[in-house]
């Protein structure tokens, strides 16, 4: 099982829920885009590269925890 952590990183939540599953043994990642507060992500996401990191992502992953109630393009998912 591989899973997607992202993609607003809010209070650093992503990038840590990703660093724990990876020591339980589990394919984790976190992808986000950039912020102003200093939170350790996997990945940088650019909005100018957001198409095609998202087909890659969908092609890559299983499960997508996206936290602040939006995906990839803003829409919401709550």
């Amino acid at each position: 099982m591989r899973i997607l952590h992202g993609i607003h990183n809010i209070s650093g939540i992503p990038g840590i829920i990703a660093a724990h599953e990876r020591m339980l043994g589990l394919v984790s990642w976190s992808l986000c885009f950039e912020s102003s507060f200093v939170f350790k992500v996997d990945e940088i996401l650019e909005r100018s590269d957001l198409q095609s990191k998202f087909r890659q992502c969908v092609a890559e992953f299983d499960i997508f925890n996206m936290n602040f109630g939006c995906g990839f393009f803003d829409q919401s998912i709550a």
